[in-house]
């Protein structure tokens, strides 16, 4: 990655999947881009807390429980249209209904697999992929260079980092706590435990 200026992304749509720290980190990123961003999630609580990081309005939500077919409600949300980028969490398990969602000449990239590893799910997505000149592109941590334009870009737009952390902080004598609320999954963002 080079130092080259930004592409224009207002007027952008994106659906970022789950309320995963990930998930969050995007969806700050997305509206720090002027992206508009869709957040899924089957806790409410979780899709309150990521509407609650942009000006109201910014962000959409889906509830994958009350939307099984959530890809049909980013259609509708989206009137029809779907998103230009798709920051698939989940992996092999939603690529079918990212790729639904998505509008034509789209990309899904693949950040994480928090829904499993099952790649037989793969050969499914061969036709969408085809029909919307999609593309998938397999995320992965990046270089140095890549590291200090993410930084300069959040310092420019002015990010704060707060929303990806946790509300609970766990003091490092109850570090025990700490991981059984990571584990439970009632988490949005990152658990801290203090030093």
């Amino acid at each position: 990655m080079t130092n080259a200026p930004m592409r224009p992304l207002e007027g952008k749509l994106a659906i970022v999947t789950g309320a995963s720290r990930v998930s969050m980190f995007a969806l700050l990123i997305c509206l720090a881009a002027g992206i508009r961003p869709i957040i899924t999630s089957s806790s409410d609580k979780k899709l309150r807390k990521a509407i609650s990081v942009g000006e109201p309005g910014a962000v959409d939500t889906i509830n994958y429980q009350s939307h099984p077919q959530w890809n049909d409600e980013a259609l509708r949300l989206t009137k029809g249209r779907g998103v230009d980028v798709v920051v698939e969490n989940v992996g092999p398990t939603t690529i079918a209904q990212s790729l639904s969602s998505l509008a034509r000449r789209g990309t899904v990239s693949l950040v994480g697999f928090l829904g499993g590893f099952n790649v037989d799910c793969f050969p499914d997505t061969i036709g969408p992929v085809l029909l919307k000149s999609a593309t998938i592109r397999g995320i992965a941590v990046g270089s140095k260079i890549d590291q200090q334009n993410l930084c300069n870009f959040l310092s420019e737009r002015k990010v704060a980092l707060k929303p990806i952390l946790d509300e609970a902080i766990f003091s490092f004598k109850d570090s025990q706590a700490a991981f059984d609320h990571l584990y439970a999954g009632g988490h949005t963002g990152k658990v801290v435990i203090k030093i």
